[in-house]
């Protein structure tokens, strides 16, 4: 990290520092935009520039009628829809009464905008805000006064602003796919001279109704105007009439907009054309009907779509979506309709079938859906819609319904537009009726196409009054803005609220969101009026109306209403509340502004917007490369690149959509760097990875590849480029396999244009024919995996040939043979991914003439390759080593005697057809390759308790490795070693993680582990049922008691009595019980003693249809032909039963054994006394049954009604045909949630000594110091190193997230602590030791006025790059007024020693404050934004407190500088043992303030000035610190060196 050690400000006198403020409506003028005035009759220093030059200068003309100005924004065109008047200093009969605002294209010729009254200025320098409608665009603006207020000298104004929008550009670009009408063109003037962006021409013999067809590369656009320029000669060519067209298929063409074209002054001149449309469209056709009289041709020189892309799809794969029924088969559930692949989501429900689907992203807007047709059974299509809104996901307000329009082919897409302005958080789309089919519905893929809604526009700490001051203390009017379940309560019962001007400035707000507090429902509002205003005085109504009821507590009522005027205070008041006479309350209020909006400047993150990054692109000379970004939701997308040698990323023109292709590729374009920046209508963005493209250089090593293009569904059949390169040995030239059997004569290069597949010779990766060397392939069919086929690893993968479930003493394997293979030693390289929701086992075998290799791998499923693709190596040469990957390497393989090399595939569990094969490489002698690293065990799923710690660890083996952790799919930063430890776990450690471990060989990744976080450690948290069977069949944890059935009773227990059952007819029978759908345990004890083992406990019932089997069972099956009897544990997710199955000995019969389940999510495991016997993976919920009861020891059987269907609601009977349990059952306990190993270790233990589980010890870690750590280098709790590091105000700016993830601050300290909240008490912190995060026993509190920002929040005093040197000076602890900051750090050693460095960035430059540990105190003054290298000092970014000690310390921040003063904290350093290097001060200014109008200057060094801020600047003859300024001369600029 680069140290500065000097720092020069500069200064301007009388100059007044703006900050840039996000608003919807900004001023669309600069100063320096061209402007004239209506004459030269102004005096010298107050022209017309002063009108917009952003101060309060005055533009003075002499005329008093009509007077005004014209200006040319330099931004182009702009839609203004407001101005800003501000009155100047003196004179106020010289204010302007009247106005008249006309917009032009040519400076010439102008139409009015907007004209009326100005409203009486009540004060000098006030400013008045008018706004009204309009939409259309203009370069020009002229804005004339007619009319002053009785002056007889002058007109006279402070400043204007055109408040406005920059209008939409050029939808199209150069290389857009463009077709003439006809190809009647001379040679250099055709078509395409009509989208390039330079003032040639496109000319058509052709003179009526002629044009082009354009379909834009961004992808779905809104087009509402044209601009046409003329061409450079032959006026009577130039089209006088026009028609606009738009289509989402290139064939079928709906009228956008037509009518005439206004003459052409003269060449090369352009005219607008502005229309009203709001459908977004595909592809475009413009045709001109008619030209200015020529019989030669139409001609025009350049044509512009002036629109912007089309709302996105708000959702993204994920996301929580529920099916209207779980009637669905394994492979085709609910998430395939929103994966982002031609997957397909089929029901067996043929009416009212869809789903519920939440976004991520929050609060969105939806005006458009696609629907694409699935790939088989057009009867299945839906053929109407229904789409709803919802805000709490049970009660749904109708959004749109109507007809779907035929699909007139697969995987076709629809699209459907309508009007709506309300947002939602959930959405419920239903298909009322299919086109005929009497099996099902069926959907490939559906989008919801809309924006994200911003977030609120007030923040902690705006300006907010209450209505009265009648509220107690705690529960004053801040709360209703702290982003925090607090309440403001006022003793006033009606017209109560609050005035609030939100500090981002202008808001144009269309709804509103009420949160209830925490108690007395009779206080809350029920009735609300919002009103608007200009300067706090004089309101205007907003909206009013009803407040729906609260259903609950902390519940969120939101309301949405039109408004088009913005306004920079908004008073929220409650008119009446629900009966209540003592008071009304509400916890939280939010406004919420139009989508939209103009930002110059974007806040950056470090996640969130971008799903999938874009990957290196290798390509081969001459060929197209493809680069992909995939974005988390309807978000904006600018790609930049970097040629190789230069120095800086530039944008590259047009390329706003997610993918980008750059063709031809060739020398110059090798080593280029590309990158996207993705942004929010909010104006966060967030740069992608940068990769890189380079030219491919095929290995010596030759290798023929082969990739089965599958069919049936999910996208397939998908054949790959013959310049696709792909693999874990990259190639190009894959050969494409047709069918489930066959051999290389299947080999195939594409399809014809009637998808009919071409054949073709096979070839290796040199693109030479294969000579000798042939293969053929015997399995059970072929399918598609849903992989997609946007670039060559995707194609790759999407189709595969699969394996049924097999027996391995019986059945034949699915065989692929290579025959004709050269003597050596090769590599076989497997690729396998399996079909979307299956979860299923796959073993390998390969044979060759030095024995056979076997591999034992759970292939990823495309749900789980999908959103981090790459390949990943599966090793296991056991089943109990079995991992899951998605690529097995065969290293050594010798051709048998007949020269094969023979590859064997089969699914030991699975549901009729297991996964496959999907791609496959025969590496010719390769050079040795290095050991592959090895997972010998994985991490273990767990429980943690908040505040506790918790550790997670994996063994692994190999050379050369490198780990990284994982949480939910994304890199854990300085998570590297084998171990994983949480300090202080919150909620928001939950979730999935596992690690991938790397070496030249190849990349594994280890099973999932899921950690749950709990409020306590209480082994009975989350008990649903639990029957102890002590002579009844009670249930202890309340609910519904087990009845003894067919004369079953009680004996001798585990622990006291059990239930006996005589394996015939006897069972317990539970009528209903508590269920859970997000996880579950079940426990119990058995001593079995009939021979065929049986069923244990079960909520399922056999012979119902897929997904409605119920939510569980667990039971010890002996099947006739096992040698042992095998303990499952079976769930029902969706359609998908995912088991878990082990194996015990059957010498564990008649004896005490315990057996239990869980599910986490992730993960069904099975434990047999305590021990993991089995396990199973899946994603999901656990189904809701449809029927109540629990069967204890038989299977029973749902009756049928009178039509033969099962009916769900009737009294179960026993199967008589199934084996019952014969034995005793003791301790059933069922619990809502997983429990960890280590919990079921407990209650075996517990039961082991007699004791029920509700009695077993808690094991959980509840303090952080429990966690057992690495040794600390140098041993003590935190030796000579450590390293504490806070980051505070992580959430800012406002809730954004400015979390520190990686090496930031002076040190590079890679662990940081990210505290949101503007106080704290004792929370636990981790500290850094060499580059590890472990546990300290060390706490913080703190106090605060505020959190705020540095850079957001209208401040700007942040300009470092994104990243984490800049989140750490983002956020930081605020002061008010003369508050202090307080930091108190407890729990080090207490003979300790250390360094404390502490970071000071406030938002506004001139604010400082002292900051004292013991008996050191610093003064520090913000001098200059932070720019990424940290400055040391007093007019720095950091102080260093040395030689602290002690077992803690308190860091005060004492505001004393500015107005207001402040002393930000934005983090601090604990470096035990110190040694921290304090840098030697250089010059620099330190402060500056005002007295009594003269500037004074605090600097060490020379002070210096000048005249501009460029310099030259000279020394200040006299000067000493501290310097007082004269204000009183020109505008100076001084620096301090």
């Amino acid at each position: 990290m680069k140290i500065l050690k000097g720092l020069s400000l500069l200064l301007a006198l009388g100059l007044a520092l703006s900050q840039n403020v996000q608003a919807q409506l900004s001023d669309v003028t600069q100063p320096g935009d061209a402007i004239t005035a209506t004459s030269d009759n102004s005096p010298g220093s107050e022209g017309v520039t002063n009108a917009i030059d952003n101060a309060p200068t005055k533009y003075l003309n002499f005329d008093i009628s009509d007077t005004g100005f014209t200006v040319t924004p330099s931004v182009g065109l702009t839609v203004v829809r407001g101005l800003s008047l501000q009155s100047a200093n003196d004179g106020p009969d010289r204010d302007p009464v009247t106005y008249t605002l006309e917009g032009s294209y040519d400076g010439e010729n102008f139409t009015e905008v907007s004209s009326g009254d100005v409203a009486d200025f009540p004060e000098r320098f006030h400013t008045n805000y008018i706004f009204f409608d309009n939409n259309t665009p203009y370069l020009t603006y002229r804005l004339l006064f007619p009319t002053v207020d009785n002056s007889t000298c002058c007109m006279q104004i402070a400043e204007v602003e055109f408040l406005g929008t920059q209008a939409a550009g050029d939808v199209t670009q150069p290389g857009d796919l463009v077709t003439a009408t006809s190809d009647n063109s001379p040679g250099s003037e055709g078509v395409t001279n009509a989208i390039d962006n330079a003032p040639t021409k496109y000319l058509n013999f052709d003179i009526s109704d002629t044009g082009f067809t354009v379909t834009p590369s961004v992808g779905m656009t809104v087009v509402n105007g044209l601009s046409l320029q003329s061409a450079n000669d032959g006026p009577d060519r130039d089209p006088i009439t026009y028609l606009l067209e738009g289509s989402y298929d290139g064939t079928n063409f709906a009228e956008v907009s037509s009518g005439d074209v206004a003459d052409f002054p003269d060449r090369f001149h352009t005219n607008y054309i502005f229309f009203d449309n709001s459908t977004p469209y595909l592809t475009y056709r413009l045709l001109f009907p008619t030209v200015d009289g020529s019989t030669c041709c139409m001609q025009i020189a350049e044509v512009e779509f002036l629109g912007s892309q089309a709302p996105g799809d708000v959702t993204q794969p994920g996301d929580a979506i529920t099916a209207t029924s779980d009637n669905s088969p394994g492979s085709e559930g609910v998430t395939n309709a929103i994966d982002g692949q031609p997957t397909k989501y089929l029901n067996f429900d043929i009416s009212d079938t869809g789903f519920t689907v939440t976004p991520t992203v929050g609060l969105t807007i939806v005006n458009g859906l696609s629907l694409q047709s699935a790939n088989d059974g057009p009867d299945r299509d839906p053929i109407t819609y229904s789409l709803e809104g919802s805000y709490d996901g049970a009660t749904f307000t109708e959004i749109s319904s109507g007809d779907v329009a035929d699909f007139p082919e697969r995987f076709q897409t629809n699209y459907i537009f309508f009007d709506n302005s309300t947002a939602y958080l959930t959405y419920r789309l239903i298909f009322p009726t299919v086109d005929g089919s009497t099996c099902c519905m069926q959907i490939a893929e559906v989008e919801f196409l809309g924006v994200q809604l911003p977030g609120d526009v007030t923040q902690p700490g705006d300006a907010i009054t209450a209505t009265s001051d009648n509220s107690p203390g705690s529960e004053g009017v801040t709360n209703a803005i702290d982003n925090s379940p607090t309440k403001y309560l006022n003793f006033d019962i009606s017209d109560t609220g609050f005035t609030v001007t939100p500090s981002v400035g202008l808001t144009e707000i269309v709804g509103i969101s009420l949160q209830s507090a925490n108690d007395g429902p009779d206080r809350d509002p029920v009735t609300y009026s919002l009103e608007g205003s200009y300067d706090g005085v004089n309101f205007s109504e907003v909206s009013s109306g009803s407040v729906a009821d609260f259903p609950e507590r902390f519940f969120t009522n939101y309301i949405f209403f039109d408004n088009t005027t913005p306004y920079l205070t908004y008073r929220v008041l409650f008119p009446t509340v629900d009966g209540s006479t003592c008071c009304m309350q509400i916890a939280e209020v939010e406004l919420y502004p139009r989508p939209g909006g103009d930002c110059s400047d974007l806040t950056f993150v470090d996640s969130g917007l971008i799903r999938l990054q874009p990957s290196d692109t290798p390509v081969l000379a001459g060929a197209t490369a493809t680069m992909t970004v995939v974005p988390t939701g309807p978000w904006n997308v600018q790609w930049q690149s970097k040629a190789s040698g230069a120095d800086d990323f530039s944008e590259i023109s047009g390329a706003t959509s997610a993918s980008i292709s750059v063709s031809d590729v060739g020398a110059a374009d090798d080593g280029t760097l590309f990158r996207a920046i993705v942004s929010t209508p909010g104006c966060e963005g967030q740069i992608s990875n940068e990769i890189a493209l380079n030219i491919f250089e095929p290995s010596s090593t030759v290798s023929i590849g082969y990739s089965w293009i599958g069919g049936g569904a999910n996208g397939a059949p998908t054949a790959m480029d013959s310049t696709d390169i792909a693999g874990f040995h990259p190639q190009a030239y894959w050969n494409n396999l047709n069918g489930g059997s066959g051999d290389d004569t299947a080999t195939i290069s594409g399809f014809d244009e009637d998808g009919t597949p071409v054949e073709a010779a096979p070839v290796d990766s040199n693109n030479a024919e294969v000579s000798g060397i042939g293969m053929e392939f015997t399995t059970d069919g072929t399918w598609g995996v849903g992989t997609g086929d946007g670039n060559p690893t995707q194609r790759m993968l999407n189709g595969m040939v699969r394996t049924n479930t097999k027996d391995p003493e019986v059945d034949e394997f699915p065989e692929v043979a290579f025959f004709g293979v050269p003597a050596g030693s090769h590599t076989v390289i497997l690729y396998s991914v399996q079909v979307p929701l299956e979860f299923f086992d796959m073993n390998v075998e390969v044979e060759g003439g030095n024995g056979v290799q076997n591999r034992y791998i759970r292939p990823q499923n495309s749900d789980e390759f999908n959103p981090s693709p790459g390949f990943v190596l599966v090793t296991a040469e056991t089943p109990e080593t079995r991992s899951v990957g998605n690529m097995l390497i065969f290293s050594d393989v010798e051709p048998n005697a007949s020269n094969e090399i023979i590859v064997r595939f089969y699914a030991p569990n699975g549901d009729i057809q297991g996964p496959g094969l999907n791609a496959m490489q025969l590496v010719l002698n390769p050079p040795a390759a290095p050991p592959v690293p090895t997972i010998t065990q994985s991490p273990l799923s767990t429980n943690g308790v908040e505040g506790g710690g918790l550790e997670l660890s994996v063994e692994v083996s190999g050379d050369d490795l490198s780990i990284q952790w994982f949480k939910n799919g994304q890199p854990i930063g300085g998570a590297t070693g084998t171990t994983y430890a949480i300090g202080a776990l919150s909620a928001t450690d939950a979730g999935s993680y596992n690690v991938a471990v790397t070496n030249p060989a190849g990349r594994i990744l280890s099973r999932t582990a899921v950690v749950n976080v709990l409020e306590s450690p209480d082994i009975t948290g989350g008990l649903l049922a639990h029957f102890k069977f002590d002579g009844n069949g009670d249930n202890s944890a309340g609910g519904s008691a087990a009845s003894l059935e067919n004369g079953a009773g009680f004996g001798s227990g585990q622990i006291g009595q059990a239930l006996e059952l005589n394996g015939v007819d006897q069972y317990a029978f539970v009528p209903d019980f508590a269920k859970s759908t997000d996880a579950l345990t079940v426990s119990t004890w058995v001593n079995v003693s009939s021979v065929d083992w049986g069923p244990i406990v079960r909520n399922w019932a056999p012979g119902t249809t897929t997904g409605r089997r119920g939510s569980f069972q667990l039971g010890v099956n002996f099947p006739f032909d096992a040698i042992d009897p095998q303990p499952t544990g079976v769930i029902e997710v969706g359609p998908n039963i995912p088991t878990a199955r082990g194996t015990i000995s059957d010498g564990d019969r008649n004896s005490w054994h315990h057996i239990a389940m869980s599910a986490n999510g992730g993960a069904v495991t099975l434990y047999w006394d305590g021990e993991v016997v089995g396990n199973s993976d899946y994603l999901g919920s656990i189904n809701e049954p449809l029927f109540p009861w629990l069967a204890i020891g038989a299977v029973l059987d749902l009756p049928l009604d009178d039509d033969g269907n099962i009916d769900f609601s009737g009294d179960p009977v026993i199967n008589e045909a199934e084996f019952a349990f014969g034995g005793s059952i003791d301790d059933l306990a069922i619990w809502g949630r997983s429990l960890s190993g280590v919990e079921i270790a407990s209650v075996f233990a517990a039961g082991s000594d007699g004791k029920s589980a509700d009695e077993a010890d808690s094991v959980l870690i509840t303090e952080p110091g429990d966690v057992v750590l690495p040794p600390v280098p140098g041993g003590g709790p935190l030796a000579a190193g450590a390293v504490v590091a806070i980051n505070f105000g992580a959430d800012e700016p406002a809730g954004a997230g400015s979390a520190v993830s990686g090496a930031a601050g002076v040190l590079g300290t890679v662990n940081w602590n990210n505290l949101e909240t503007l106080t704290g008490d004792g929370a636990a912190l981790s500290a850094d030791v060499d580059g590890a995060s472990v546990a300290s026993g060390v706490t913080v509190s703190w106090t605060s006025n505020n959190t705020w920002s540095s850079g957001g929040r209208s401040e700007d005093n942040n300009s470092a790059p994104e990243g984490d040197d800049r989140n750490l000076m983002i956020g930081y602890l605020d002061t008010n007024g003369e508050d202090p900051n307080s930091v108190v750090v407890s729990g080090l050693a207490d003979d300790a020693t250390y360094d404390v460095v502490v970071y000071t960035k406030g938002g506004v430059i001139g604010r400082g404050g002292e900051y004292t540990i013991g008996d050191q105190t610093f003064a520090h003054s913000d001098a200059a934004p932070f720019s990424g290298d940290y400055v040391f000092g007093a007019a720095g970014d950091y102080l260093v407190f040395k030689d602290v000690s002690g077992s803690s310390f308190e860091l005060v921040g004492l505001p004393t500088t500015g107005s207001p003063p402040r002393a930000p904290i934005n983090g601090i350093e604990i470096v035990i043992g110190g040694g921290v290097e304090v840098p030697e001060p250089a010059g620099g200014i330190s402060s500056f303030s005002v007295d009594g109008g003269n500037l004074v200057i605090e600097y060490t060094g020379t002070l210096k000035a000048a005249a501009g801020v460029t310099g030259p600047y000279t020394a200040v003859d006299g000067a000493s610190s501290p310097a007082t300024i004269a204000a009183d001369g020109d505008a100076q600029f001084y620096i301090a060196d």
